[in-house]
């Protein structure tokens, strides 16, 4: 009798022994995690700094891009409504250059006559000129033989005939006084053919000269109506160049949707992980005491129960667990309660783009809103639309800063477009509390929303109240 109690006071001694043992184990592991764990701890603190630091660049960076895109979209419409207005001058343009043109093309046919008939003056001339000189001379030599006392000029053969007065006409023999006469008239004829050559000169010289006027004119408003259009087109060519910046700005941010996508679907899978961790871990725990109890004698159960029930192997089995409980804790006992009722989350509920496709009025190109752009002004506050736990505090391009919040029943809602938040990742936070402040993008001053369920968008319309 005495050794069987010796034996099992030998049994108790061993089993406490071991369960102090493994308590000391479990010290030293969790004092190596906690040094791991402050070891990663500054580790990722330096991350998150240098993150941070590359973030304020990136976002400095936007900003300016977005100042830019900003005064380009303005320089746009004014370039084209300078190019319009060009356009409309061209054809005003076109049109007084039309008119120019057809009386350049009268003028030249009156041009063309009026030489014509300079040129037919000009032979009726000669001719005239010719039929005097013969007349002249003729007339000369005879005033020399039959009426030497009376003078005649030196210069008559060259047209600048003297007339005769009456007294000196009637000394003449009637021969000669004829031939006076139509030396008179022949030589008249000849002032009066260079006076109308005169006058179809001066005319072609009038005519030439508004020609040229008016070939001036039109070469001058075409080349500055050209150059206008060509001005024009530089300043829209450069500016339309400039706003691939913000077509790459909305792919990056079409790219950012995906992520997010992505983002969500990996917390979903995660959510799905933890049940599973959990449910696993709890199975083996009955188990193993199921094991434990019925392997033990029951004699020896009833000595060391006591000292056993004081030892550290329930301890570890509970801390085996305990982490995957403290994890889902909070959001499952959102579960419970949670149907699905969300608030706004903005005092401002005017939609500047709603859920689902929209027309971009700058590219001119389809989008796919994955929630609700709500119309307001940064710096406004973005509140929690139901009380939930805070999963991710996260930034892209396109959505700037962005906050998850977790409701439980696989439900989350996204908050971006945010200049600053107030809330960290793992908080708690009731419905109606500050999420953060909007800011100003590419695309206007809003508040970006969104509703998931699981792995499926929610049109967020259909939840808000």
């Amino acid at each position: 009798m005495l050794c069987a109690i010796q034996t099992l006071h030998v049994h108790a001694h061993a089993a406490i022994k071991k369960a102090k043992k493994g308590k000391s184990t479990q010290k030293a592991i969790k004092a190596s995690s906690k040094k791991g764990s402050l070891k990663r701890a500054n580790n990722d603190s330096k991350q998150k700094s240098t993150s941070n630091s590359a973030l304020s660049a990136i976002k400095r960076d936007i900003e300016k891009a977005k100042k830019k895109v900003g005064e380009l979209e303005l320089q746009e419409k004014n370039a084209m409504k300078g190019l319009a207005t060009a356009k409309k001058k061209q054809l005003m343009v076109k049109e007084h250059v039309g008119k120019l043109m057809g009386e350049v093309r009268e003028l030249q046919d009156t041009l063309e006559t009026i030489r014509k008939t300079e040129a037919t003056i000009q032979q009726k001339l000669n001719i005239s000129r010719m039929t005097y000189a013969r007349i002249a001379k003729k007339y000369q030599a005879l005033m020399q033989k039959h009426a030497p006392d009376i003078a005649i000029s030196p210069d008559i053969l060259s047209g600048s005939m003297q007339f005769l007065g009456q007294s000196s006409m009637n000394r003449l023999p009637s021969y000669l006084r004829q031939m006076h006469t139509k030396l008179t008239l022949q030589m008249k004829e000849m002032q009066s053919l260079q006076g109308a050559l005169s006058n179809q000169q001066e005319q072609i010289s009038i005519n030439s000269s508004r020609q040229e006027r008016l070939l001036r004119e039109s070469e001058y408003e075409q080349q500055n109506i050209r150059n206008i259009l060509v001005e024009q087109k530089k300043k829209l060519e450069s500016v339309r160049l400039s706003k691939e910046e913000v077509q790459k700005l909305i792919v990056k941010k079409e790219q950012s949707a995906r992520q997010l996508s992505g983002l969500i679907s990996s917390m979903v899978r995660n959510d799905i992980v933890k049940k599973e961790e959990k449910t696993s871990a709890e199975k083996p725990t009955h188990l193993q005491e199921k094991k434990r109890l019925g392997e033990t004698p029951k004699k020896t159960s009833d000595i060391v129960s006591k000292k056993e029930t004081q030892s550290e192997e329930p301890q570890r089995i509970t801390q085996s667990t305990v982490q995957t409980r403290n994890d889902n804790t909070r959001v499952e006992s959102l579960s419970g309660s949670f149907s699905g009722g969300f608030r706004w989350p903005s005092s401002a509920k005017r939609i500047l783009r709603g859920f689902g496709q929209y027309k971009n009025s700058v590219t001119n190109t389809v989008m796919d809103n994955p929630g609700l752009d709500i119309a307001c002004q940064a710096g406004s506050s973005a509140m929690c639309a139901a009380t939930g736990i805070v999963s991710l505090v996260h930034w892209l391009p396109g959505y700037n800063s962005m906050v998850i919040v977790d409701h439980g029943n696989s439900y989350r809602t996204v908050y971006a477009n945010l200049a600053s938040i107030s809330v960290k990742k793992g908080q708690k936070i009731e419905a109606g509390g500050l999420i953060g402040r909007t800011t100003q993008s590419v695309d206007g001053e809003f508040l970006h929303f969104e509703i998931w369920k699981g792995k499926q968008r929610m049109n967020p319309m259909a939840f808000l109240r």
